[in-house]
């Protein structure tokens, strides 16, 4: 699943349990109340594009505009990214923030941001009918979506209209008329799509849950991925891969990672097909047999599920090459990675530009003292430190260009950065930042560059704390939909059997939840399955399978 919406249930317990913070400090919100563009000057006016933005209902963090447009022989693609850094001085009390929080944290009743609002849903957001600076993205690619040109510059966009995902998608369903910067977005998806499968991507099409209450109780209902907010998400990933290039290029950057499937991880995939009566044709990739797959069809989302194991392991890499050459320092250097799980930081529905999650990893990287921004001894300014400590083996590998296994992300099938949700994310601010730079040939500002290292670290304990939270709260909204039915019995299909630590996996098909189940049921097999446990207090659900 890919989060839930629960508008009218609060999660105090939850804010709790993780010590959210629920205001930033003062002279934070002063300095994000107070920041002007530093880069006003520099700037290209790029207000003519008729930019628009496609993002849920209700967004005030808009970290993206897009206008596409089909040339004669392929696409022209702009993409302004909302610029954080012009209004983050590194090292400030903003800045530093910013670094200890990592990551937007999305609880169904309200975010706990990365910025304070008033940047990210003001100043910095790409807020319809306002001038607002930006980092321009002009992409163009041939009639099958292959990259010809990238580049990246400041400039000051102005978007036309906020859009939504749904009215989007009715509109060309209907074949009504959608605004011109979007007209191309089918095809283009469409294209990049397939290059992707080409590749061997693998992209989990994965609902949402929407849990509602009518009066007559609470309901719980799948919220499908709109096809346009697939399409939309090639928009991010082509540009992610576009930063990554010219971070590589450039000899410093910090990439999104994740290495390659094991062979008992593909082999697991291809039985739970199997078993779930699914034809797999012979040389076949995950991914293309995936994009196969008929949504409606309950056995494709539970292979979806059984696919986030091919997807884990995922991280950050930094590096800072630029003064030492391949052969200066250790071969097969891998920069600093730090795992987390597969999950961008992104809204429940909408704005995905990473194929794939997971929702596990627990603990609290907002509040946790001697944390790598400000702990004693820590990753940035402790003595001798395993970052910064003079001559140590993890600067030697900082400071040496990782090799292509190492930069690899398997689930987009090339080289990847997270560079498109600087409001939302810290790791894209720093990725932004370095790729304005080699393509001014600049100097990046020397305050940012001292503070990569730490990034990786930083964003895997946010990604943490933020797939903790999201799954403590579906937890819990699952337990509350179904607390008044404890006794009943349900239809489901078996996710994953039941080991010597673990029970059984099932996926109830109505109402649409994923759970524990005692007993012994068949992987892939259909089964009735009793609710014996609905507790949201402790945020627990179990069936056990019926037998008779």
């Amino acid at each position: 699943m890919r989060g839930v919406n629960a508008e009218g249930l609060q999660f105090d317990g939850v804010r709790r349990e993780f010590e959210l913070p629920d205001a930033f400090p003062a002279e934070v919100e002063r300095e994000a109340a107070e920041a002007t563009d530093r880069f006003a000057a520099d700037r290209r006016d790029a207000r003519d594009i008729p930019f628009v933005t496609i993002d849920p209902p209700g967004s005030r963090d808009l970290d993206q505009a897009v206008h596409l447009e089909r040339t004669s022989d392929g696409f022209l693609l702009h993409y302004a990214i909302a610029d954080v850094g012009a209004f983050v001085v590194p090292d400030s009390a903003l800045d530093l923030e910013a670094r200890r929080r990592g990551q937007t944290v999305y609880v169904p009743d309200g975010s706990v941001p990365l910025h304070p609002r008033s940047l990210s849903e003001g100043a910095a957001s790409l807020l319809p009918e306002q001038d607002r600076p930006c980092a321009l993205w002009t992409i163009e690619t041939d009639e099958h979506g292959v990259v010809r040109r990238r580049t990246v510059e400041r400039a000051v966009v102005r978007s036309r209209a906020q859009l939504e995902y749904e009215h989007v998608q009715r509109a060309f369903d209907e074949g009504s008329e959608v605004p011109a910067a979007i007209a191309a977005l089918p095809a283009f998806g469409a294209a990049r799509q397939r290059l992707a499968i080409e590749r061997g991507a693998v992209e989990l099409r994965l609902p949402a849950q929407d849990l509602t209450n009518d009066g007559s109780g609470w309901q719980l209902r799948l919220e499908p991925r709109t096809v346009v907010d697939a399409w939309n998400a090639e928009c991010s990933l082509v540009t992610g891969q576009a930063a990554a290039s010219i971070m590589i290029e450039a000899r410093i950057g910090i990439l999104r990672t994740l290495p390659a499937a094991d062979a008992k991880a593909d082999a697991a995939f291809r039985a739970a097909a199997a078993a779930l009566g699914l034809s797999w044709p012979p040389n076949v990739s995950p991914g293309a047999f995936l994009a196969s797959l008929d949504d409606a069809d309950v056995r494709t989302l539970a292979l979806m599920s059984a696919a986030t194991k091919l997807l884990r392991g995922s991280g950050y890499l930094a590096f800072d090459a630029r003064d030492v050459r391949d052969d200066d320092g250790p071969t097969g250097s891998q920069g600093i990675p730090a795992d987390a799980p597969d999950t961008p930081a992104n809204p429940p529905h909408g704005a995905a530009d990473e194929p794939g999650s997971t929702t596990n990893g627990s603990g609290s990287a907002a509040n946790g003292s001697g944390s790598a921004t400000n702990g004693s001894g820590s990753a940035t300014n402790g003595s001798g430190s395993a970052t910064n400590g003079s001559g140590s083996a993890a600067s030697r590998r900082f400071h040496t260009l990782p090799d292509p296994t190492a930069r690899w992300h398997a689930g987009v099938a090339t080289e990847y950065a997270h560079a498109t949700a600087p409001l939302r994310r810290l790791a894209d601010r720093y990725a932004i930042e370095l790729c304005l730079a080699a393509q001014a040939h600049i100097e990046p500002e020397p305050g940012l560059v001292a503070a990569l290292p730490e990034i990786p670290a930083r964003m895997t304990e946010s990604s943490r704390l933020a797939n903790a939270v999201e799954a403590a709260c579906l937890d819990e909204a699952e337990a509350v939909v179904l607390a008044p039915h404890v006794g009943d019995v349900f239809d489901a299909a078996v996710l994953r059997p039941a080991t010597e630590k673990h029970d059984a996996e099932i996926f109830v098909l109505d109402p649409p939840v994923i759970a524990a189940c005692g007993g012994e049921p068949a992987s892939g097999s259909r089964v009735r399955a009793r609710l014996v446990t609905a507790d949201a207090s402790t945020r627990t659900v179990r069936f056990e399978a019926v037998t008779d």
